[in-house]
């Protein structure tokens, strides 16, 4: 999304504010700090005879408390709280065990940490916890700034062909690997209208046009279920790839993988990401994934009205006043094309 998460760097940095414009993302505000101590214990407590030799809190992330621990004898984990129940979104809910549940769809198809550990019981901590593998590896972003047009493509030809083995995974529900599920697809679309409409209102935002989607998606039941149910990774983008060096874009891993659902390809978050790259990295996704595939306009300009009141709900959430003027003024264009 416009601020998702970068994933863990080999070299930590402190957490510090995002830049925007004239204005500062403030990614504290959704997202109580966590201690050292509390680190410590929940990872003595989930990995059990373990001796922590310190604890460092990663950059980059905009959701998650995310830290890197080092451990005697062991190799480095990551440890990763989500934000409290009272921060979360209606449509945001329970990404974290989204991931639980999501990690085995996706570790035959994408170079992702392996889950050592989880606690969603809020008896450690106040909030959904998990222990992940350290990935070696630099920020996708990271070497991107230091790299030339060419590198760039290279990348994204990549994440074209990884996207395209995650959607040729097939399923027989729609929605969230560990619930809630929906029987048809035009059903997990709506209630994902729904949600977000909840959330803009919630926050004093206009829903209008979320609302008129819900009404959309209830007319066109037959176009829209007649798309089988396939794996969408929901936020596979360079702020959550890991490459191999500074110089070398060799993707090697892939990170923050909390957002999966099953649903119609186009919908990923990736989809309509790749629309807003210049042409040319847009034809080199299209290159790896495997070509372009024919989608129903209307139906596109409905998916891309999702991804952008997600967009428009995350400029909100870090503060983004200019970003989320954008995304709203985008927001109403693209349903008054698709009504």
């Amino acid at each position: 999304m416009s601020a998702r998460p970068a994933g863990p760097s080999s070299r930590p940095r402190p957490a510090r504010a995002v830049p925007y414009g004239d204005r500062v993302a403030d990614p504290e505000r959704s997202r109580p700090p966590v201690s050292t101590a509390t680190v410590t214990r929940v990872v003595t407590r989930l990995l059990g005879t373990v001796e922590v030799l310190g604890v460092r809190e990663l950059a980059g992330g905009s959701y998650c408390r995310t830290f890197r621990v080092e451990l005697r004898g062991d190799a480095p984990v990551v440890v990763r709280f989500a934000p409290p129940e009272s921060q979360l979104l209606a449509s945001e809910r329970h990404l974290m065990r989204t991931e639980v549940a999501g990690t085995p769809l996706l570790e035959p198809v994408l170079p992702v940490p392996r889950l050592l550990a989880s606690d969603t019981s809020h008896t450690l901590v106040d909030r959904d916890v998990v222990v992940q593998s350290w990935l070696p590896g630099v920020p996708a972003a990271e070497a991107l700034a230091r790299s030339g047009d060419r590198d760039a493509l290279v990348l994204w030809e990549q994440l074209g062909a990884l996207l395209a083995r995650v959607h040729a995974v097939g399923g027989s529900t729609y929605g969230r690997p560990g619930g809630p599920g929906s029987a048809t697809w035009s059903q997990e679309l709506g209630r994902r209208f729904a949600l977000l409409g909840l959330d803009l209102e919630r926050a004093g935002l206009p829903a209008a046009g979320v609302r008129r989607c819900v009404e959309l998606v209830s007319w066109w039941t037959d176009r829209l279920d007649e798309r089988p149910p396939r794996l969408l990774h929901g936020d596979l983008g360079p702020g959550n790839v890991l490459v191999a060096g500074p110089h070398r874009l060799d993707v090697v891993g892939v990170v923050d993988n909390d957002r999966v659902w099953w649903g119609d390809p186009p919908a990923d978050w990736t989809w309509y990401l790749v629309e807003r790259r210049r042409p040319a990295q847009q034809d080199a996704f299209w290159s790896g994934y495997g070509g372009r595939p024919a989608v129903d306009e209307a139906v596109l300009g409905l998916y891309t009205a999702r991804s952008t009141a997600e967009a428009a709900l995350e400029a909100h959430r870090l503060g983004l006043d200019d970003r989320l003027h954008q995304h709203l003024t985008e927001l109403a264009e693209q349903v008054d094309r698709v009504a």
